[in-house]
């Protein structure tokens, strides 16, 4: 329909209650930014409207902000704003004009009185077949279709509840060890738009049942991009897995597992501004503190480090068969990478290598046997 009058049983922030809404359809009078408008839906019993404010975000898209009423003079500062698109069913108004009750009811007041007395006058006059009379029936088709439209139709049209989807925001993170990055996707719903990311690393908020007690915190802000418009790269520098692993001691008990596997957090606080609005969250970046892995390729050795900070080792090789020692030394294992000792230096023969370390305040070892031809 090109024209749409309804009345509004509430207030809100676009009309008063009771108001009569006067609407023209947006294909002919196109809403402007920040203008009244009145939303309807084609549904199957009913068509439910609400009233709302045009406005257009930074992409140039469409959408209905619609402020809720807490004290019913139509101020509030909060809402939610609704996306006009094509999926929708949703029909878009331009309210060009608002009547407040205080004049529109005393003239359908009026203008009822007169049709009454038209339609009396009408019978009066019509000595035969007075109630087909063609004006009689006019009149009081007129009238039954009026009353119906203004007090029934209208008012249930206004009451009924929309169905609208209410946009919001969707946060999902990821944790990558291998190259220390913690991945922040934003669903933003095409409503909002991401300016900006802001990260800081907050040592108040780890916590650990078994830690040395230090009075050193570390507070930094951490390194953030955003990518994708929707995604930040937030970088995990190495003193932060410093920290936590200095403050971190495990008591020996009697039966250590054989691997040790140690969970640890990193509590990572986040700001985005966003076109409308400041988001904040805390994400959780978790990963295991591990034991070394020692394994033999040919006449080769490697010692991979599967920890974010770097460990030193005392490496002694014992040739086996000859009963004595044929090498010791002290290796600084890097993060996160493999050191790798060539036995075929020392000729051939039967070696056992026995690697020794801390790991959380536990010695540690690891032993591997060569064959070197």
């Amino acid at each position: 329909m090109p024209l749409s009058l309804t009345v509004a049983p509430s207030s809100n922030h676009v009309v008063s209650e009771w108001s009569l809404i006067v609407g023209v359809a947006g294909y002919l009078y196109k809403p402007t930014n920040n203008t009244p408008v009145l939303v309807c839906y084609s549904e199957a019993w009913s068509t439910p409207c609400f009233t709302g404010v045009y406005v257009v975000n930074s992409n140039g898209r469409g959408y209905v902000l619609v402020l809720s009423n807490n004290n019913g003079n139509g101020n509030s500062g909060r809402g939610l704003l609704y996306p006009l698109n094509n999926n929708n069913n949703g029909r878009v108004y331009s309210i060009v004009a608002t009547v407040p009750p205080t004049a529109w009811i005393p003239i359908l007041v009026v203008y009822f009185a007169l049709l009454s007395r038209a339609s009396v006058r009408s019978v009066k006059a019509s000595y035969k077949l007075a109630l087909i009379e063609h004006r009689v029936l006019g009149l009081a088709l007129v009238l039954v279709l009026s009353i119906n439209t203004i007090l029934v139709g209208a008012v249930y049209v206004d009451q009924a509840t929309p169905r609208y989807a209410v946009p919001g925001v969707t946060v999902k993170h990821s944790f990558h060890l291998e190259n220390s990055t913690l991945v922040v996707t934003l669903d933003l719903s095409d409503v909002y738009v991401l300016e900006s990311a802001k990260c800081v690393f907050n040592s108040k908020q780890t916590s650990n049942s078994n830690n040395r007690s230090s009075n050193n915190r570390v507070n930094s802000v951490l390194e953030s991009r955003v990518v994708n418009d929707n995604t930040i790269l937030v970088v995990i520098p190495g003193y932060v897995y410093e920290y936590l692993y200095n403050k971190t001691i495990l008591e020996p008990i009697p039966l250590l597992p054989a691997n040790l596997s140690v969970y640890a957090t990193i509590p990572v606080s986040c700001e985005f501004r966003l076109d409308k609005g400041v988001l904040r969250a805390t994400f959780i970046a978790e990963f295991y503190w591990r034991d070394l892995v020692v394994s033999v390729r040919d006449s080769l050795v490697e010692i991979y480090n599967p920890n974010p900070v770097s460990l030193e080792a005392g490496v002694f090789i014992i040739d086996v068969e000859r009963g004595r020692a044929v090498s010791s030394a002290s290796v600084v294992l890097k993060p996160l990478s493999t050191t790798t000792l060539d036995l075929s230096v020392h000729g051939a023969g039967n070696y056992r290598v026995t690697v020794q370390y801390t790991l959380l305040g536990l010695r540690r070892s690891r032993v591997a046997y060569v064959v070197v031809s």
